[in-house]
């Protein structure tokens, strides 16, 4: 099979149907034959009418990484390439180890069957990848143990199967707990606590009652399994919990209010249930009551003046939260019969987005979907807002023009996908770096590969949990088993120096150990920008084992405490979730651009790419104080912060840096 690394970028993906493509030593030809069919049988997925087709991909990832479910429940696989693009599901092909513990279908949707533990895998030619599934019983079933026999618990892996409680100020929740074979476990065996008593109290046979507003965490002990439950308490701030006691909720009109719904996605069958959350740019909760609540399709989904959302047909589809001037969106999955709509809902680019230097070009695909996911043969007409900085080809290739951005559409039948591009200037010498993403105005300050913390003066410390080292042209933090959280291994590693209002900087080789341990708070911090009280910072976000993406958390800007990610209103990027993921034990490559802005005026922007992908794209923001001393940037700052409070390190984990490169504009 012809891989795509062999090709040219202008051949690479999928070529037209009237071309076949042959590999010859010394180069490559392309001949051309005609449309005619003569496939008998149904070709593989790498040809297209018989004829050899280069997969525009060179690996692939599936995600989540494991699917644990009950007899009868589903789990939607996606998949992503080497460079975290999303892929069809419906271009491979799919297996399943044992059609009697779970079964999958063309499109990825698994389903369990029968208990057991089974490999899924998803294959295009000799690219293939796999994904875990453990079927547990159901709750009718039995193995003859009922799971809590007087025992100590030492051998039990417990679950609160719970997915959280979201509570008034005096309502109840009652846990259950499960083992890691779906059987029930009595609550009252387990040893119950909450991080805050003040904002959830727990019983000894797991009833969890709203104490006053905030947040806070139930763990429930069982021999030496631990399981951990989420709780909101919507009403009157409980004291010393941080709240400055507007709460967010306070019955104003919310014009002035950002509101983000914290639920990633709800994946459900029909007759299905999920209580959305929604909270403020500060973090603090909002009763989904105050929200006004509207699904895009109540055929597939509803949604209640409350926000709750039921499953009401297969399919997919939106819900918007509005409170006052602000919206928030939230993804419906909803598996079960079909609404059998075949129209055009919605139109995929790929890639999502694209960076260029005059003069290169790259070639976009588009995907029609009906609202229950299922492709839908399509014509598109693209066109570009801005020919001066971008032309696209009515097959959709699209050629950097000048400096600046644009977006290029693909529209059918009235419906419109959205690809954003930005064009790099190629004027004058290359950037010191050479690629990625570095404006062409912009003067080197700082190219440091790490041999010495002394070849530049970088200020480190001592004292501190973990440990922090230059070793092998690495900047290495070591965060030891045990550690606790809100800390930073060791010590922060700063350079002092001013420059701006401008900065472009670039992290190569940014490696988080395979098995790198997110905080129980999702927040995994990783560097700065600062002049004296560093709070808005670049992370990596997720708790756990789960998969964790790249976004900035804003603490001390005009702007207020906001929460950016790949999906958050006002993004000007247009990334997929799987371009936003961060792989455990896998290098990356982190770059920022930053304009302050003006001290007092929300007219700085800021952008992040991951691995050359615009994730990031926010404008007109506020920055820099009316009375700042200081209207620059002041340090290059490291501060892998694990988490806040409470939480440890359970096995010694690490993050590196290969390279740290860093310019201004003059």
């Amino acid at each position: 099979m012809l891989r795509s690394s062999v090709l040219p970028p202008f051949l690479r993906g999928r070529l037209p149907r009237s071309f076949a493509l042959a590999a010859l030593l010394g180069g490559l030809t392309v001949v051309g034959c005609s449309d005619a069919s003569y496939i008998t049988q149904a070709p593989d997925p790498q040809y297209l009418d018989g004829v050899a087709q280069a997969p525009a991909f060179t690996s692939l990832r599936i995600s989540p990484k494991e699917s644990v479910l009950a007899p009868g429940d589903y789990s939607q696989l996606r998949l992503s390439d080497e460079s975290g693009n999303s892929v069809d599901p419906s271009q491979v092909t799919w297996s399943s180890e044992s059609v009697s513990v779970a079964t999958v279908s063309s499109t990825g949707l698994v389903q369990g069957v029968s208990k057991g533990e089974i490999l899924i895998t998803a294959r295009s030619g000799d690219i293939s990848a796999q994904h875990s599934v453990v079927v547990v019983r159901g709750s009718g079933e039995s193995d003859g143990s009922d799971g809590s026999d007087g025992g100590d618990g030492s051998d039990v892996q417990i679950t609160i199967t719970n997915s959280q409680s979201i509570l008034k100020v005096g309502d109840y929740s009652q846990l259950q707990v499960r083992d890691a074979d779906g059987n029930k476990i009595d609550p009252a065996d387990v040893t119950w606590s909450s991080n805050s008593t003040a904002v959830a109290s727990v019983s000894a046979k797991g009833l969890v009652q709203g104490q006053g507003g905030g947040e806070t965490i139930i763990t429930g002990r069982l021999g030496n399994s631990t399981a951990q439950h989420d709780v909101f308490v919507y009403g009157p701030p409980a004291e010393g919990d941080g709240s400055d006691g507007d709460g967010g909720s306070d019955g104003g009109d919310g014009s002035d209010v950002q509101i983000t719904i914290t639920n990633s996605q709800s994946v459900l069958k029909v007759g299905d249930y999920s209580q959305l959350q929604v909270r403020d740019a500060d973090g603090n909760t909002i009763d989904p009551a105050d929200v006004t609540w509207s699904s895009a399709s109540t055929a597939i989904a509803s949604v209640s003046a409350k926000g709750l959302v039921r499953g009401e047909g297969g399919g997919e589809t939106i819900i918007t939260g509005r409170l006052g001037n602000s919206t928030a969106q939230h993804d419906v999955f909803v598996h079960g019969a079909s609404t059998g709509d075949p129209d055009l809902d919605h139109i995929e680019i790929s890639p999502g987005s694209s960076t260029l230097a005059e003069g290169e070009s790259v070639q976009l695909q588009a995907i029609g979907r009906n609202a229950s996911g299922e492709q839908v043969d399509i014509q598109v007409k693209w066109s570009s807002d801005n020919t001066g900085i971008a032309t696209v080809s009515s097959g959709g290739r699209v050629s950097g023009v000048r400096e600046g951005t644009t977006m290029i559409r693909a529209t059918s039948n009235g419906v419109t996908g959205r690809h954003e591009v930005l064009v790099r200037s190629s004027a004058g010498p290359a950037p010191p770096s050479g690629e990625w993403n570095e404006p062409s105005d912009f003067v080197m300050t700082v190219d440091e590969r790490w041999n010495s913390f002394d070849d530049l003066n970088w200020y480190h410390g001592t004292g501190m949990e973990g440990s922090v080292e230059t070793k092998n042209g690495k900047l290495v933090w070591t965060y030891p088993t045990g550690m606790s959280g809100g800390h930073t291994p060791e010590s922060p590693v700063v350079l002092h120096y001013a420059h701006g209002p401008y900065q472009y900087q670039r992290d190569e080789g940014v490696t988080l150990s395979a098995n790198f341990h997110g905080h129980h708070s999702a927040v995994n911090k990783f560097r700065f920008w600062s002049d004296t009280n560093p709070r808005s910072y670049i992370g990596f976000f997720g708790y756990d084992d789960n998969q964790l993406s790249i976004g900035v958390n804003t603490g001390d800007w005009p702007m207020g405490a906001k929460r950016l990610r790949w999906d958050t209103p006002g993004n000007y990027a247009s990334p997929t979730r799987a371009q936003s993921l961060v792989t455990r034990g896998e290098p990356h490559t982190v770059e920022s651009l930053i304009y302050l802005g003006t001290p007092g005026n929300s007219d700085g922007w800021l952008k992040v790419w991951l691995d050359g992908v615009l994730i990031l794209d926010f404008r007109n923001i506020g920055i820099i104080w009316a009375d700042s001393p200081k209207p620059y940037l002041t340090q290059i700052h490291f501060a892998p912060v694990w988490g806040g409070m409470g939480d440890v390190v359970p096995q010694t984990q690490t993050l590196s840096v290969d390279r740290t490169y860093v310019s201004v504009k003059p």
